[in-house]
């Protein structure tokens, strides 16, 4: 928006006159960033659970319906019919996918537990129908490293399975209880191993850490894979949740009568009660629990049916509410029935009844001991995801930060992305949507729409060419008409699309710089790779790229820079696998070349200690950074957290130094940053409140 015509734009005496990129930059506001909906096609029967691919390999969302069908479904929601599972005759009670391999584990209401193995590419899988035969299969769980399945049935059995690389099932030992099996969860501890062999005297050591689990009745076990099984503690009422709270190695118990409990194990068999609560909920023990999630270290989010979120911080044993409201009134009369927490995004989503979904994203400073509340939590526009119907069930998947929420007949994939806005030389481009755009020529004022089909997740320009990408496919536009100038501009045209595994690319006159399977390739607008950049392996893959007129800058995932002069066919270095080893500085998100190749500025998110006192650069001071003997790391922009550091660094490549900048005693935090295109010393800086 134009600001007011009376209000300074800066502070002090009227300064020069700034240049146009810079200029552009300085007025827009920080980056907003949108979650765009799209439904999940082929989906004709109601839906019983969906769980995204843990494996980097695999990522695609798979959904198990009413019928006996299991389906797959990429980030687009395009569905993957040649790996369809169906059973006739069954219908599907539990899925869990490995968190080590691409395998995903389904549990059958005839007993069966099958095995889908992605490298076979169809709907084939392995197969055992003889462990739970003709009992429900009720609770799926595999353990931390992906090298053990626990599944229980409807009869009370627990069966310890073994599988290897291609998903073939075999059996370690069985436990049997009574009732059906409703909770499992393993206890993933540097004491596992002693654990489980204190369970009974005289055995040897259990190779997999131990597992709890529970029935119908809330009875519950430990057990281990040497065939070790040992009641702990009965509680006489179902549970909601049974959870493990690694910080204090507690058991965490949530109870359908709204009891909330913490267990401590103590050697053998004893299990010692530390903290017991009776929850207040709106309509009692009849409301229940409709979801739970762990947020951060210690803090429990709970939902049932209310106008509000509750926290539970099981550390200090305290509590706080997150009301759902939004300024314009869209969660009016809305309650919360699903919940989802995002660590990477640190984004807590809460599906509502009426098929929204709220969002609040973790402000709150990393320091040690940083005490975290609701003033903590800033909320953010509400996203409408079903149409009048509950989200039942919200899921984030852990590689590609998609957001699933599933109603009673529909699923649908939600991505973030962030709204673009360009200046390349007199082009601008302004992102309006995830399929809507704005081209404008900036002296001449021509200004056309560009509107395609695929959900954007990028962007970037080159003069009058458009580049469009969404993790799986790219397009380029072009603004036709330009040779009469920039008002004779009729339109703007796809002119071709290709394929594009990547969230990295970079657009620069006839040549798209694409990062794909750790390689920094340059394509034709065509996608037809005519060569590759080089990196050494030790440096990491590639995880950004900018490209300022003739300058690209690479970043890899070490934090090791590299800048090339793109004007001429062939790539000139100018700096050459350069370290970003600054003392105290967490993970590069964002980096920019200037056009003159002399500098390259970076934006970071907190680092993970806070910083020793007289480092270099504090107080709005430039220094020199404190050299560290090992590199840095950097994370794409995509994956970057809500927090950013308060820092702006600069790598001035000539004389190889870094130099920065703080924000922090101005209560500030750099989000956007852009340099001029004639004077190769003037950084321009877009912050916003800082968390703290």
């Amino acid at each position: 928006r134009n600001p007011p015509a009376r209000q300074r734009l800066w502070p002090g005496p009227t300064p020069r006159r700034r240049r146009p990129e810079l200029r552009w930059a300085l007025l827009g506001a920080a980056m907003a960033k949108i979650f765009t909906p799209v439904k999940c096609k082929g989906i004709n029967s109601r839906v019983i659970t969906s769980a995204w691919g843990q494996h980097p390999s695999f990522t695609a969302l798979a959904v198990a319906r009413e019928g006996g069908v299991v389906s797959f479904h990429s980030d687009e929601g395009d569905v993957m019919d040649t790996r369809t599972v169906t059973r006739p005759g069954a219908d599907v009670t539990t899925i869990s996918w490995s968190p080590s391999k691409p395998l995903l584990a389904i549990g059958w209401s005839d007993g069966t537990v099958s095995m889908w193995n992605e490298s076979t590419g169809t709907g084939q899988t392995n197969d055992d129908s003889d462990v739970h035969s003709d009992r429900a299969v009720s609770v799926l769980q595999w353990s931390p490293d992906g090298m053990r399945l626990v599944s229980g049935d409807q009869s009370g059995r627990v069966n310890v399975w073994k599988v290897d690389p291609m998903g073939r099932l075999s059996t370690v030992c069985s436990h049997t209880r009574t009732g059906t099996i409703t909770h499992c969860v393993f206890k993933p501890s540097s004491k596992a191993k002693s654990a489980a062999a204190s369970l009974v005297s005289n055995f040897s050591v259990a190779e997999q850490p131990p597992f709890y689990f529970a029935n119908e009745a809330g009875a519950v076990s430990i057990a281990d894979d040497m065939g070790h099984c040992n009641d702990m503690v009965a509680l006489g009422m179902p549970l909601a949740a049974l959870l493990w709270f690694a910080a204090k190695e507690h058991l965490v118990v949530l109870t359908r009568g709204l009891v909330l409990a913490q267990f401590r194990a103590e050697a053998g068999t004893k299990m010692t009660q530390v903290m017991k609560v009776k929850l207040s909920v709106a309509g009692g023990v009849d409301a229940g629990i409709a979801g739970v999630s762990w947020l951060c270290e210690g803090h429990l989010a709970t939902v049932s049916s209310e106008a509000i979120v509750r926290v539970w911080d099981l550390a200090d044993e305290d509590n706080y509410v997150l009301p759902l409201a939004d300024d314009e009134g869209t969660l009016a009369g809305e309650r919360a029935v699903s919940v989802s927490y995002h660590p990477g995004r640190r984004l807590l989503a809460v599906g509502t009844s009426g098929g929204h979904i709220a969002l609040w994203r973790l402000r709150a400073p990393r320091g040690a001991g940083a005490a975290v509340d609701d003033s903590s939590w800033q909320p953010e526009r509400p996203l409408k995801a079903l149409e009048g119907v509950p989200a039942r069930t919200l899921s984030w998947s852990p590689q590609s930060h998609h957001l699933a929420a599933a109603g009673a007949d529909s699923v649908v994939v939600c991505a973030e992305s962030t709204l673009v806005r360009l200046l390349r030389g007199e082009w601008a481009l302004v992102q309006l949507s995830a399929y809507d755009f704005v081209v404008e020529h900036v002296s001449e004022g021509a200004r056309l729409e560009l509107r395609t089909a695929m959900r954007t997740m990028g962007a970037d320009m080159s003069g009058h060419r458009v580049l469009l990408w969404n993790g799986s496919r790219a397009e380029v536009h072009e603004v036709g008409g330009v040779g009469g100038g920039a008002l004779a501009a009729t339109s703007v045209e796809m002119v071709s699309q290709f394929k594009a595994p990547s969230l990295t690319l970079a657009l620069h006159n006839d040549s798209v710089y694409m990062v794909t399977e750790g390689r920094l390739n340059v394509a034709n607008l065509k996608g037809v790779v005519r060569s590759t950049l080089p990196f050494m392996d030790a440096e990491g893959p590639p995880v950004l790229l900018d490209v300022s007129k003739s300058i690209l800058c690479a970043c890899t995932s070490t934090g090791v820079l590299r800048v090339w002069d793109i004007s001429r066919n062939e790539p000139r270095q100018l700096a050459a696998g350069r370290t970003f080893d600054v003392a105290n500085a967490g993970p590069i998100y964002s980096i920019r070349a200037n056009p003159f190749g002399t500098a390259v500025s970076i934006l970071t998110q907190p680092a993970n200690e806070p910083p020793a006192a007289g480092a270099g650069g504090r107080g709005g001071v430039r220094g020199r950074a404190h050299q560290l003997p090992a590199g840095g790391s950097a994370v794409p922009a995509s994956a970057a957290a809500g927090d950013r550091s308060s820092m702006v660094y600069v790598y001035q490549i000539e004389t190889d130094a870094f130099s920065a900048y703080d924000f922090g005693p101005q209560g500030a935090s750099p989000v956007d940053h852009v340099w001029d295109a004639t004077e190769p010393k003037l950084l321009g800086v877009i912050t916003e409140p800082a968390a703290s």
